[in-house]
This record gives C-alpha cells, sequence and structure tokens, in this order.
C-alpha cells in the first residue's frame, strides 16, 4: 500500500477535520453546526463499527483458548457466554428492558465490586511499601495518609471529631490545589498533542512503520 494512501491522506483528513471543529467551537455558524454535528454522528458510527471488530477479535482469541485447552479456558466460555446474552438481550429487548438491567444489575454489577475487592489487596501493599518511614519526604506523605485514613473511618473519626477537620483541611488545602496543578498540566499536554497530532507532528496512530517507508 503506498504511502499516499497509509500516511498522506490519514493526515490530511484529520488536519481537516480538526480544522472544522476547532471553527465550530470558536466561531459558531449554522453551516458549521451542521457540518461539526454530520462529523461527530460519523464518528459515533465509526465507533461502533470499532467496537464490533473488538467484539469479533475477542470471540476468536477466547475461541482458540477454548480450542487449545489453554490456561483457564473455562473462563473464556464463560465469558464467550455472557457477552453472547448481552449482546443477543439488548438487541433483541433493548438496553432499558427490565430483563437487560436485570443481568447487569445482578452479574455485572456484582463482578465489578469483585474486581474492586481483588485490586484493594494490591492497593494495600502499594501503601505500605510507598508510606514506610525511611526519610522526611516518606513521613511527609505518612502524616497526612494517616490521618486521611483516620478521618475516613466512621468509628474512629465518629470518636473524635478533629480527624474530620484535619482530613477535610488537608484535602481543601493541601491536596486540591496539587490535584489543580497536575490537571493544569494534563490539559497543557493534551493541548500540545492535539496540535502535534493535528498538524501532522504526532504520526504514532497511524501504526508501525513498515520497511521501506
Amino acid at each position: 500500500m503506498s504511502t499516499i494512501i497509509k500516511r498522506d491522506v490519514p493526515l490530511a483528513l484529520t488536519f481537516l477535520i480538526g480544522v472544522v471543529l476547532i471553527f465550530e467551537w470558536f466561531i459558531p455558524t449554522g453551516v458549521g453546526d451542521t457540518v461539526g454535528s454530520a462529523i461527530r454522528e460519523w464518528g459515533v458510527i465509526i465507533g461502533s463499527f470499532a467496537i464490533m471488530v473488538g467484539a469479533v477479535g475477542l470471540y476468536g482469541r477466547h475461541a482458540r483458548n477454548i480450542q487449545r485447552k489453554g490456561t483457564d479456558w473455562l473462563f473464556s466460555v464463560w465469558t464467550i457466554f455472557i457477552v453472547s446474552l448481552f449482546i443477543v438481550v439488548g438487541i433483541s429487548l433493548g438496553y432499558q428492558n427490565i430483563n437487560y438491567q436485570w443481568i447487569y444489575i445482578t452479574i455485572y454489577q456484582p463482578l465489578s465490586a469483585s474486581m474492586y475487592g481483588a485490586i484493594s489487596f494490591y492497593i494495600v501493599a502499594s501503601s505500605y511499601r510507598v508510606l514506610r518511614l525511611k526519610s522526611r519526604e516518606a513521613a511527609a506523605l505518612l502524616v497526612p495518609a494517616t490521618i486521611l485514613l483516620l478521618a475516613n473511618t466512621p468509628l474512629i473519626s465518629s470518636m473524635w471529631g478533629g480527624f474530620s477537620a484535619s482530613g477535610s483541611w488537608i484535602m481543601s488545602v493541601i491536596t486540591e490545589p496539587a490535584y489543580r496543578g497536575i490537571m493544569i498540566g494534563t490539559a497543557l499536554g493534551t493541548l500540545a498533542t492535539g496540535l502535534r497530532t493535528l498538524l501532522g507532528m504526532e504520526t504514532g496512530w497511524l501504526g508501525r512503520k513498515e520497511e521501506g517507508e
């Protein structure tokens, strides 16, 4: 496949669509709104096809695992069954149907809670390694973390209201300004990446280059 189709055309489309959406946002006009709405609708359609491709890949991977009797192949059987159940019920009855909602509430939400419960052990282990008192910097992390832990424990915070007040002060005076700084840095990084992508300087999303290109 030629470089024009694999590189130049996607970059030109990205630049054109990006410029149209930027003008629609900053200089709203009737034509711009119509074109912008059409582009966003096409984005939803393309995203739906991407989800379909992902579902096909998921089926293929787990089907091969079942065929080879690979590691935890029974979980692959269960995954295919649950995904198929959601697809069939969702397409035939709609996602707002009571049966679909029942499947979501009784299967998906308990599984999500179980995943968070499993992750909590890793969080505790990571917190133990990070908050060990080895230096002044570690103490600066350990003391506020201990206060916040006590403030968010209902039994302890009910015994003395100072923990809740101290936790609120740490969150509003120390944590919130740091969080705002992180958000400002993230916004600047996102803006820089967007400009690089729009101008064709960032081409990682085009995929890996082949030899000879």
